[in-house]
């Protein structure tokens, strides 16, 4: 009988990484890449604050319009960044966040009612050692932010916001109220933006002038009527 030779296995092959529908697979690189180098984080810590959202559309005065709506952290106006980017074609809202957040002493006025908790507890040491390695980052910022929530936009928007408010809703939520001790509320930030629409464009004009006499002939037949005329 013939001897039939081993086959070699083959290698599998990695599947290649998936693109958004519709996006290539260079503009998928060149996203990812940006939205990287937007993010602070590390091993240890991230200051990106991500957002649910939802957005709808309507029309007023001939004007198409977008709203976005994200339920944020119950923080003052100014700590909240919207921008149109991409070409007006994604909405980003960068927040600001509260500098008691890493607050060297936040961790111990927590836990002052733990027995045997204090300033030499490795947890404390720890805590303190994470916050100035964080404060560092932002040495040369007057506050510290993370990649903003990014949302893409039904349309391309002109380069600017429309309108923006932050609305605040009571939170019904009995036991937290009751802990707290007074009424709560739930925040929401609302984001209009307009559609770009396309210029108009002006029709040019065309015209044929007769120029087949001289200035000089003109004059001259102008003159020549109003002899006539006298």
């Amino acid at each position: 009988m013939p001897i039939t030779p081993a086959r070699k296995k083959r290698t599998p092959k990695k599947p290649a990484p998936s693109t958004p529908v519709g996006q290539s697979t260079e503009d998928g690189v060149a996203n990812l890449t940006s939205t990287m180098k937007m993010s602070v984080s590390g091993d240890f810590f991230c200051m990106d604050m991500h957002m649910p959202w939802f957005l709808y559309t309507f029309k007023y005065d001939d004007c198409e319009y977008c709203c976005v709506d994200f339920f944020a952290p119950t923080l003052p106006k100014d700590y909240f960044f919207p921008d149109i980017s991409n070409g007006g074609n994604t909405l980003s809202v960068t927040v600001r966040i509260p500098e008691f957040f890493t607050k060297e002493n936040r961790i111990l006025k927590a836990r002052k009612r733990v027995k045997g908790f204090n300033a030499n507890s490795t947890a404390v040491q720890s805590f303190k050692t994470a916050c100035a390695s964080i404060d560092e980052l932002y040495k040369f910022k007057d506050y510290k932010e993370g990649a903003p929530t990014t949302v893409p936009l039904p349309f391309t928007c002109l380069n600017r916001i429309h309108s923006w408010d932050v609305c605040g809703y009571k939170n019904r939520l009995g036991t937290l109220t009751d802990d707290l001790g007074g009424q709560q509320f739930h925040w929401c930030l609302t984001v209009t933006v307009q559609k770009l629409v396309s210029k108009i464009r002006v029709q040019g004009g065309f015209q044929i002038v007769d120029d087949s006499s001289s200035d000089e002939e003109d004059m001259d037949t102008s003159n020549n009527d109003g002899n006539n005329d006298s």
